[in-house]
């Protein structure tokens, strides 16, 4: 039988064959995880790494902002971080990324601790600046 996956604009269609349900289901998985590693991997060769300025708004309080740095400094397309500005509520961030921006944009997306706040986040960013929002969790 036939399955797909659908994330985002990215479709997956898999014919699937085989005696057991591991055999059945095993090279659709890989497709799957060889789509998805395209999608969300930071690039190494393909991409140049580069340098995009991130503007936070909800940064609250000192915890906020460290855990703003904290969560970036564990993105695998963040090199490195560099306050630039900071303001009651508001910073922004010099990003050292590796691959593109679009692929920082993906990565933001995965667990939603940063939301866009343009009103189309597929928008392409305006004067080499990022615009979101901290999300705080309990």
């Amino acid at each position: 039988g036939s399955w797909r996956l659908v994330a985002g604009e990215q479709r997956v269609s898999v014919d699937g064959e085989g005696a057991s349900l591991a055999e059945y289901l095993l090279p659709g998985i890989d497709r799957i995880a060889d789509a998805l590693a395209a999608q969300y991997a930071s690039a190494s060769d393909g991409d140049a790494p580069g340098a995009v300025q991130l503007q936070l708004s909800d940064v609250g309080s000192f915890a906020d902002y460290s855990r703003v740095l904290a969560y970036l400094g564990r993105l695998s397309q963040v090199r490195s971080v560099m306050p630039v500005q900071i303001a009651e509520g508001e910073m922004t961030l010099r990003l050292e990324i590796n691959g593109g921006v679009a692929q920082l944009q993906r990565a933001l997306a995965l667990d939603n601790r940063l939301q866009p706040v343009a009103a189309d986040p597929a928008a392409p960013v305006s004067n080499g600046l990022l615009r979101y929002r901290w999300i705080p969790r309990g």
